[in-house]
């Protein structure tokens, strides 16, 4: 039994050291933090430094972010979450027919993470729409194409879709929202000089 006492050990230590590196999510933060404020201010006098205060001292902007609050914090928290579930799923092998939800996250996941393919790949899974694309010679065939984009859950040109009504807020209507641009603005698509062609020619 001596001979096996070490090993038990360093494998107890391994997973006392992952677990200690590991990042610790609160299960259920309280709604709002005090640590978070500085009472040092009075509300009355500036209650954004009253509420904020002590997160705004201690926190420290990102190098890789040129803005940072508390909702950028719940951002990275989530994204970290999602992390967490889609690497726990990739890692784990189920029957597709008792978990069918887990295989199709670890899969999706893992297909994204497949640098090899992607790189061998390319481009070659979209040429059918490179296609569909090259083949546009007028109107209808614009009309057609803008058609079937949303049918792939591309809001080519406008978006459409369900909301909440803004004058009845107990319903849904359907709402149709401009698609936005790609390049900056609209000179960059109207202007007929050599430097916006040339833009709109890379571009395209």
């Amino acid at each position: 039994m001596k001979p096996f006492i070490p090993i038990i050990i360093s494998i107890f230590c391994v997973f006392n050291l992952r677990a200690a590196t590991e990042p610790q999510i609160e299960k259920n933060p309280p709604p709002i933090d005090p640590n978070n404020m500085d009472t040092s201010v009075k509300p009355s006098d500036d209650f954004f430094r009253y509420a904020n205060g002590a997160w705004i001292k201690r926190t420290e902007i990102p190098p890789e972010y040129s803005r940072w609050g508390a909702f950028n914090e719940l951002i990275e928290h989530n994204n970290d979450a999602l992390h967490a579930i889609a690497e726990k799923a990739a890692g784990t092998q189920v029957d597709p027919k008792l978990a069918p939800e887990t295989q199709k996250v670890g899969d999706y996941y893992a297909s994204g993470m497949d640098e090899q393919t992607i790189e061998a790949v390319r481009t070659k899974p979209l040429a059918e729409e490179f296609q569909r694309l090259d083949a546009i010679k007028d109107r209808a065939d614009l009309l057609k194409e803008i058609a079937h984009l949303h049918t792939i859950g591309i809001g080519a040109f406008f978006g459409f879709g369900a909301g909440q009504d803004a004058r009845d807020s107990s319903r849904d209507i359907a709402q149709a929202v401009q698609g936005g641009l790609g390049m900056p603005d609209r000179d960059y698509y109207t202007k007929q000089d050599a430097d916006m062609k040339e833009k709109r020619q890379k571009y395209v």
